[in-house]
């Protein structure tokens, strides 16, 4: 790429009468081009979990973080601090991140946007199906990523999302 800028450079000095903040903001252009090139978007989905509970407790459950001190009780986050459409928490001290409730259909689906102190961002989608007296909890998870990194960041999203929807289950029918 440093191959390729330098030649790009020396022909755009050479042909134009550009000067070299007009470079440096097609630089910044380029560079930017090269990254969302080399990114690609990861869907996962979680298996789905029948949970013993109507769909308005389900539903309560994703949207209340005011006042759930379940979340309290997940294995693995720690320094939980909550607002009232979202919470922030660190998973196992290894990044930090931000949930905000980005969708809501009253009782069938749940959307959020997470951030992180890695500079990657998540959609995270939770969808809610009446079931006779249970609910079918459905999770799923979009993460802009690099894509040789892919296959190393699905395994451990993977293992969240099945975590996540364990814990959540847990958490619904026990309340």
């Amino acid at each position: 790429m440093r191959l390729y800028i330098t030649f790009y450079a020396s022909f755009f000095f050479r042909y134009t009468s550009a000067t070299f903040s007009d470079f440096s903001v097609l630089y910044k252009n380029i560079v930017s081009l090269q990254i969302q090139k080399t990114s690609d978007m990861l869907h996962v989905n979680s298996n789905e979990e029948t949970i013993a509970a109507s769909p308005e407790k389900v539903y309560q459950v994703l949207t209340q973080f005011m006042n759930n001190d379940k979340l309290n009780q997940i294995p693995g986050l720690d320094g939980l601090e909550t607002f009232e459409n979202g919470c922030r928490f660190n998973v196992q001290g290894q990044v930090s991140c931000q949930l905000t409730i980005t969708d809501q259909v009253p009782y069938s689906r749940v959307a959020y946007k997470a951030d992180t102190d890695k500079s990657v961002s998540a959609e995270v989608a939770f969808d809610i199906v009446p079931s006779g007296d249970n609910s079918i909890l459905r999770g799923s998870a979009d993460i802009q990523v690099p894509f040789f990194l892919k296959g190393i960041v699905k395994g451990a999203v993977d293992k969240f999302m099945g975590t996540a929807m364990q814990y959540l289950k847990t958490a619904i029918e026990n309340s």
